[in-house]
């Protein structure tokens, strides 16, 4: 029976663990580590990617610091954009396999969209701490 309670609770703990160690609203973290840009030996170091594949950007919401950069990469097989709803930032045709960053230096929301697929919609959240 003890055997039985401890596999409960130690079950029950794994669960919570899981569940709350990764809050979406919690600030992005560096997936690719620092990638150089053209032409420059420099490398920078992303707050966030975002990879566009099947149409749909992932994660479609995302939360940085104030002077965060963001890396959007196109792994679909069609043309996409990354476009501001304000018109503040536009990635032009992105071919696949082609990247487009930019950098955030206004707090608030900054929702985006693709100019081709009115469906595709996401929104970097930049906060100060």
């Amino acid at each position: 029976m003890k055997q039985k309670n401890f596999l409960t609770i130690a079950m029950a703990l794994s669960i919570l663990f899981f569940s709350c160690s990764k809050n979406e609203s919690s600030l992005a973290e560096s997936d690719n580590g620092p990638v150089h840009a053209a032409g420059s030996n420099t490398p920078i170091v992303y707050a966030a990617r975002v990879t566009i594949q099947n149409s749909v950007f992932t994660p479609s919401e995302v939360t940085i610091m104030v002077s965060g950069s963001i890396l959007w990469v196109n792994s679909d097989e069609t043309v996409h954009t990354v476009t501001a709803k304000d018109g503040s930032f536009d990635s032009g045709d992105l071919q696949p396999g082609a990247t487009f960053d930019a950098t955030f230096n206004t707090v608030g929301p900054h929702p985006y969209f693709c100019k081709y697929h009115k469906e595709m919609t996401g929104v970097v959240k930049c906060v100060t701490k």
